[in-house]
């Protein structure tokens, strides 16, 4: 990784070993990086969507697209890459994590519990965490149907 204090001369020193190396993860993946540093989201999101191309199964790249997508409020699509990130690395604590996030902000508290309820299942020393999550996402689900309904 190129080491500088300054986002656009990092970015521009990787976009020239793009040309050199056009379909290397790490380049692009750089790339990304450096653009979601210096706050152009989509421009980030869519060298990781290239990573993804290249390499399926690195769970890390799903789950930084997926921050880039929740930064674009695009949370459908962010949601549908940390399943990606979440089914490659079921470890992967963040990407739970920002899912059930991501979940919640479609408003969609049915996803955002079951989520929660196997995160508690796979990590059991946040089970306290997970209780506490659990019960505010049920009075928003209900207050939610209590609206829904006037």
């Amino acid at each position: 990784m190129i080491m500088t204090r300054k986002p656009g001369e990092a970015l521009s020193q990787y976009r020239r070993a793009s040309i050199l190396a056009p379909r290397d993860p790490a380049v692009l993946s750089s790339i990304g990086y450096s653009l979601s540093k210096a706050g152009r989201h989509e421009e980030a999101a869519y060298y990781y969507r290239k990573v993804a191309q290249l390499e399926p199964r690195n769970s890390q790249n799903f789950y930084f697209l997926a921050l880039e997508l929740l930064e674009t409020r695009d949370y459908w699509q962010a949601a549908a890459n940390l399943k990606k990130s979440v089914q490659i690395d079921s470890g992967n604590l963040l990407a739970w994590r920002a899912l059930a996030a991501a979940y919640k902000k479609n408003k969609d508290f049915e996803s955002s519990i079951a989520t929660w309820k196997e995160i508690k299942r796979i990590f059991p020393r946040l089970s306290e965490r997970a209780d506490q999550r659990l019960s505010q996402l049920a009075k928003e689900s209900a207050k939610k149907e209590g609206e829904e309904r006037k």
